[in-house]
């Protein structure tokens, strides 16, 4: 249990040039729009695409500042999802764990499911060797499923999963309700299972309200288990299409 002194919130005040940038950037941008500072623009780079505004000077802030309008998000997951859009230096002494992944897949595509755990400290290149060999399958038969764990995440219930839900499915992040719940039903039945079944589990899943008893909150254990039933479903009959790669 965590107390929060409110009195202590209450007194905080928020001081220095950034809540006078924020005030000026926001009579800068038109109405629907965001309106970043250069400094916000180098963190977001990769991520976001932007389109430079020139210089601006802004009252109460001594020098110029180079704003930029955010125009849309650039589907790039991490770091090295930025990286890779840009140029990657060659690949240096990985071959041999290449060469095992490569080995294990063609083990699966037999039909012996492999299971291969990549570890190691943070930058030792993890993600540059799955993506050295999700390149090195090239055009062969198979499908290629990615989730991300985020430490702001730790909250959320399957949280990989929701992006590996949205690849299966070609569910894009802002597709209405309705169009969701069509794709999933489609998709469910051409797997071969009953949407009937797993249609609601998959809906909560990708944070949509659902009706009915089961989804109170004290029966959030029920569901957990069904949804993880759900999930291990859709995988095993998408296995049976054509070799996946998880």
């Amino acid at each position: 249990m965590h107390s929060v002194n409110f009195e202590s919130i209450e007194s905080l005040a928020i001081v220095g040039d950034t809540p006078n940038i924020a005030a000026r950037l926001q009579e800068v941008a038109e109405p629907n729009s965001i309106v970043i500072s250069d400094v916000t623009c180098n963190l977001i780079q990769g991520f976001f695409h932007c389109d430079a505004l020139g210089l601006h000077d802004l009252k109460g802030i001594s020098q110029p500042m180079e704003l930029f309008a955010v125009l849309s998000e650039s589907g790039a997951q991490t770091r090295f999802d930025v990286a890779a859009a840009s140029q990657l230096t060659p690949l240096v002494g990985r071959e041999q764990e290449v060469g095992l992944l490569l080995d294990r897949w063609e083990q699966a595509k037999e039909g012996l499911g492999q299971v291969v755990l990549v570890s190691g400290e943070a930058g030792i290149g993890k993600s540059r060797l799955i993506y050295e060999f999700h390149k090195r399958l090239g055009d062969q038969n198979f499908f290629f499923l990615q989730g991300h764990c985020t430490a702001d995440g730790r909250t959320t219930p399957f949280l990989p999963f929701i992006e590996v839900l949205r690849t299966v499915f070609r569910i894009g992040e802002r597709e209405s309700r309705q169009e969701l719940e069509r794709k999933l039903r489609r998709g469910l039945e051409i797997l071969g299972l009953d949407p009937e079944r797993v249609l609601s589990y998959l809906i909560n899943l990708l944070g949509h309200e659902v009706d009915g008893r089961v989804f109170r909150k004290e029966d959030s254990e029920v569901v957990g288990i069904r949804t993880r039933e759900a999930l291990q479903g859709l995988l095993r009959e998408r296995c049976q299409l054509s070799p996946v790669v998880l």
